[in-house]
């Protein structure tokens, strides 16, 4: 009976995982950013779903910061805006995890992405590597969060989440 094929990528599957759920959470972050400045959770999740990317997914979250958050906190929308435009170099990298076409040396049996431009090449570790930009995503989506918990300071936002509730209650009990 023939040996069942084993392809030399399963073993960063983890990783490529890891680096992927924390990418997601990069983008819920974002997501529930955009839906409170929104204030309309239906609508934001429409939106943001419909965009085509990440990039686009950020670049619509950064109008509504523009539009709805500047006018109220201008130091607020700022920090939110720098720290989302942050984000595109650790894009690059996740997309280089991601999307990679893995290949295997044939003379060292080394594990390496195909793409001669990826990030990965050279390095000694992929396993190391993908752990610290899934650690690096975490840290990002840990901000992001804290930065949405802010939004709930300012009077405007804590009135909205106020009617917001009040809203539900009443939705709830009709």
């Amino acid at each position: 009976m023939a040996k069942r094929y084993r392809r030399p990528v399963n073993a960063l599957a983890p990783y490529i995982g890891q680096v992927t759920i924390a990418a997601n959470d990069v983008q819920f972050a974002l997501l529930y950013i955009f839906q409170d400045l929104l204030n309309n959770r239906t609508l934001a999740h429409s939106l943001y779903f419909s965009a085509p990317s990440d990039a686009a997914q950020q670049k619509m979250v950064l109008e509504a910061i523009d539009v709805v958050l500047k006018p109220i906190d201008a130091t607020i929308a700022a920090r939110i805006s720098k720290r989302i435009r942050g984000l595109d170099k650790l894009r690059v990298r996740r997309n280089d995890v991601i999307h990679a076409v893995w290949t295997t040396d044939p003379f060292s049996e080394k594990i390496m992405p195909l793409q001669p431009k990826s990030s990965l090449n050279g390095k000694a570790n992929l396993k190391s590597a993908m752990t610290e930009l899934a650690e690096d995503l975490m840290i990002e989506a840990s901000e992001l969060f804290m930065e949405r918990s802010r939004l709930f300071e300012l009077q405007h936002f804590k009135t909205q989440a106020l009617a917001n509730a009040l809203m539900y209650k009443n939705d709830v009990l009709a």
